[in-house]
C-alpha cells in the first residue's frame, strides 16, 4: 500500500496495487458548518479483475471503516490538542 496523494488537511489517498486489480481509497476530511469535521471515505476496485474480486473484497475492506475512522478521529483531536 502506497500514499497516492497528501493534501494537508484535506485528504489523503492510499492504493494498493495487486497486479491484476487496484484499490484505491480517498479519505476526506470536510468542513461541517455546524462545527467539526466530517471524515468522508471512498473505495474503487480498478482493473482487468475488479468484477470478480470486488464483491468479495468491497466489503472486507470495508467492514471496520467504523472503527478505522474512529481511530483517525481521536488521532486527530490528539494532535490537534499538542499544537
Amino acid at each position: 500500500m502506497r500514499l497516492a496523494d497528501v493534501v494537508p488537511h484535506e485528504l489523503f489517498t492510499d492504493v494498493m496495487d495487486a497486479g491484476d486489480f487496484v484499490v484505491t481509497t480517498v479519505h476526506r476530511l470536510q468542513p461541517n458548518p455546524a462545527g467539526g469535521t466530517r471524515v468522508v471515505y471512498r473505495t474503487e476496485i480498478t482493473g482487468p479483475a475488479a468484477a470478480e474480486v470486488g464483491p468479495q473484497l468491497g466489503p472486507a475492506i470495508t467492514a471496520d471503516f467504523p472503527e478505522v475512522l474512529a481511530a483517525l478521529v481521536r488521532h486527530a483531536e490528539a494532535s490537534e490538542r499538542k499544537d
